[in-house]
């Protein structure tokens, strides 16, 4: 991660206490639509990857993890990232508690054809407000099981293309000193 913040504008932080120069961690850049589209791939994971394992698989430095934190929308890599089983209910315990099998979610029940569709999925709140007719297309779900899609779905998630690094690298530069866009 020391490497991402490398280029990052210094600021001048003063308070009654200290005055010093730090990193603006609130600057963050954007990745443009048309830029995803050519810089990109879709990477799969497995349980138990680390992302500076696999940074250093796809670009030979484990350093260059923050790329998959920058491209994923991630803010927190440990809570955001492909939890292993362990994690996962360690997580869900600490969230949920004794409501780890509460129903708090709905999900839209999907055709039997339509394998892609994931199903829109609402709270126990939006849920109440529907009509019969609306809730009659919803399958009730547990907070253990909303946790668990999110968790398979982080299994997948974008990566640069390594002939592509060098180049995101150059413009991210110009973009954190002022000069530029992604």
């Amino acid at each position: 991660m020391a490497a991402y913040f490398s280029n990052f504008p210094t600021i001048r932080y003063k308070s009654e206490l200290i005055d010093t120069n730090v990193k603006n961690i609130m600057v963050r850049g954007i990745l443009r639509d048309e830029a995803k589209k050519l810089l990109l791939e879709t990477i799969e994971i497995n349980s138990g990857d680390r992302s500076d394992q696999v940074a250093h698989l796809l670009y030979r430095n484990s350093e260059m993890d923050y790329l998959f934190y920058l491209l994923n929308d991630i803010i927190d890599p440990y809570y955001e990232w492909y939890l292993t089983e362990k994690q996962f209910n360690e997580y869900l315990y600490n969230t949920y508690d004794t409501e780890i099998d509460s129903i708090r979610y709905y999900r839209e029940i999907k055709e039997d054809d339509d394998f892609n569709y994931d199903g829109l999925i609402v709270n126990i709140e939006t849920y109440e407000l529907m009509d019969a007719v609306e809730q009659a297309l919803y399958e009730a779900i547990t907070n253990r099981e909303y946790e668990n899609d999110l968790n398979y779905q982080r299994r997948l998630f974008n990566a640069i293309r390594p002939e592509n690094v060098g180049r995101l690298q150059s413009e991210m530069k110009k973009l954190l000193s002022g000069q530029g866009s992604l």
